[in-house]
């Protein structure tokens, strides 16, 4: 308010003073002549204590000063999170690292809150990795390749800061996992159908090939019998000695690696016709009769001789 009396002489000025310092020292403000009633202060610092007194300006001089007021400016949310970085990445976790808020709102940082998002962005998820004022943390359980979006925000008394730049990381892949459901059908004295399901993931890198493997001593050894287009869940296994055993596994291919063996089979060729007989000779010849003999079928089909017809 003006002063009471003027002192004779009418007021040309005010001057305001302000001690930062609990009112040991004090500055004048700069703020021109003016004998407005009110005066904005601003470019202080947050949450500190400000002390202000007046005096009033006539043509004699300046007057005494006012009683003082004390103010407290205001805390505001934390300036944004700086440089988000990814620093490591496995294929089932991100470690992200991060620079403090310059400007903590005048209320010390208590807690950073993290998003992610699996979908480009179209929603978040907030990572619950607890109440921390650690600048980095491992984002955990996350899906083999796939790209993740990730952002920050600090939190301090007032409320939480506008969140840093968005970073993005995707996990590394993994082989797939096993195929299931191989199975052996249409068996004949010297072919198989071999057929299986898809693998149920692909540990995020599309599925190359499937590998098939034999093993004609009931797993003992394997070999490779075949690798097939990624879209055949199927293969026609010919060439097969009849009425033997094998035993068949499948695994799935990706840019990762080879995925673990697939449950085996083991199925037998049926048997087949003998082989033609060798050797066929006369021993001896009557006036009626002729003595004829011959070597066995080297290889009997898979079942033994049980007879020999004689044309």
């Amino acid at each position: 308010l003006a002063p009471v009396f003027d002192g004779g002489s009418p007021v040309v000025d005010y001057q305001v003073e302000c001690s930062v310092d609990g009112g040991v020292s004090w500055v004048r403000l700069q703020r021109g002549v003016s004998t407005g009633l009110t005066f904005t202060v601003s470019s202080l610092i947050r949450s500190s204590e400000y002390r202000f007194r007046v005096a009033a300006v006539n043509g004699v001089g300046v007057g005494p000063v006012s009683v003082t007021v004390i103010g407290w400016t205001s805390m505001v949310v934390p300036s944004p999170v700086r440089s988000l970085t990814v620093a490591s990445v496995s294929s089932s976790s991100v470690m992200l690292s991060w620079l403090e808020p310059i400007d903590d709102g005048g209320s010390k940082v208590i807690d950073y809150v993290l998003q992610v998002s699996a979908d480009q962005g179209a929603s978040w998820q907030v990572y619950g990795d607890g109440v921390s004022v650690d600048s980095s943390v491992q984002v955990s359980f996350l899906t083999p390749g796939v790209t993740y979006w990730f952002k920050v925000a600090a939190v301090n008394a007032v409320g939480v800061s506008v969140v840093s730049s968005v970073v993005t990381a995707k996990t590394l892949a993994i082989p797939p996992v096993k195929v299931a459901g191989l199975e052996v059908t249409n068996i004949s004295s010297s072919t198989m159908l071999l057929s299986w399901a898809a693998t149920s993931f692909d540990g995020g890198s599309p599925v190359t090939s499937y590998q098939v493997q034999v093993s004609e001593d009931n797993g003992l050894s394997w070999h490779v019998l075949a690798v097939t287009d990624p879209t055949q869940q199927s293969f026609q296994v010919t060439g097969l000695q009849a009425a033997k055993t094998f035993t068949f596994k499948v695994n799935a291919i990706n840019q990762a690696g080879i995925s673990l063996d697939s449950n085996t089979v083991s199925a037998a060729t049926k048997p087949t016709y003998a082989s033609s007989v060798t050797g066929l000779k006369i021993d001896s010849a009557s006036n009626d009769s002729i003595q004829i003999s011959w070597l066995a079928p080297v290889f009997d089909g898979g079942s033994p001789v049980v007879d020999y017809q004689v044309e």
